[in-house]
């Protein structure tokens, strides 16, 4: 997709808050609400390659998130505008980052 919601400053702008986030405290989730026909696995990749190599591999991460089974963890949840699970992490946004790539 061109000049689409994770383009150029502002796709670089998401992946520093990514992995700004999990540095600052790896066991608060971040939610990315992203619309349809946007793939986030491109801002996942930038936002690990931010990291340092050490951390890369302690992120645990969903492209498709619809919800978290017991006894899992999910740092980075990716989650597709107009689901149960995006209502929610709207609702939680308080306890960590989220990203709503729906609004330009």
């Amino acid at each position: 997709l061109s000049d689409g919601p994770l383009d150029g400053a502002s796709g670089n702008r998401h992946a520093r808050a990514l992995a700004d986030a999990f540095g600052m405290d790896a066991s608060k989730s971040a939610a990315v609400v992203y619309p349809a026909g946007v793939d986030p696995l491109p801002l996942v990749a930038d936002a690990l390659s931010l990291l340092e190599p050490k951390l890369r591999w302690q992120v645990t991460f969903s492209t498709c998130f619809s919800e978290l089974s017991r006894g899992s963890s999910c740092n980075w949840r990716c989650i597709l505008a107009g689901t149960p699970a995006a209502a929610e992490a709207a609702r939680h946004a308080t306890g960590g980052v989220l990203i709503d790539l729906t609004s330009r």
